[in-house]
């Protein structure tokens, strides 16, 4: 078997794996578009419950008498602070997730680019198309020089 078709199963195994790849770099971005169609339903309820809250509370002041300026006002303000807090969490933790998913596509993507050139050249190799020398370079055997007998019969 010639070099070019080792190399031509080498690469074919790895644009293989590039596909299998970019397959899992597409289904992470679809689980990023979920992620942040999550984050945004889920900040628009946190803001829609801290304005309930925020009316109950000054609906509460005022029946009781007290004006909303000072210590009320104080609390009612705190309360759309911890909201916003909250939502600022959300993205956070959507950012952290969408970053983690990313990372984990292209890792896989490239791992597989790499087992798919590795099968590649195990089948070039099968079909006797190379034998690796230590120096790895390819069509030439590997010379253990009489030192692997003395690692336990290795040679």
């Amino acid at each position: 078997m010639a070099v070019t078709t080792t190399t031509a199963l080498i690469l074919g195994g790895a644009a293989l794996g590039g596909v299998s790849g970019a397959m899992g770099i597409k289904q992470a971005n679809s689980s990023i578009d979920v992620l942040n169609e999550n984050a945004y339903n889920t900040s628009q309820e946190r803001i829609r419950q801290a304005e309930e809250l925020r009316s109950r509370q000054a609906v509460s002041f005022l029946k009781s008498g007290v004006l909303l300026s000072g210590t009320p006002e104080l609390v009612m303000n705190e309360t759309a602070d911890y909201a916003n807090r909250d939502v600022r969490q959300v993205f956070k933790q959507r950012d952290i997730q969408a970053k983690n998913l990313r990372s984990s596509a292209y890792t896989n993507m490239f791992t597989s680019i790499i087992k798919g050139g590795l099968q590649g050249a195990g089948l070039a190799h099968s079909m006797g198309g190379f034998t690796p020398s230590a120096s790895g370079a390819f069509g030439t055997k590997i010379s253990s020089g009489g030192y692997l007998g003395t690692l336990g019969g290795l040679a």
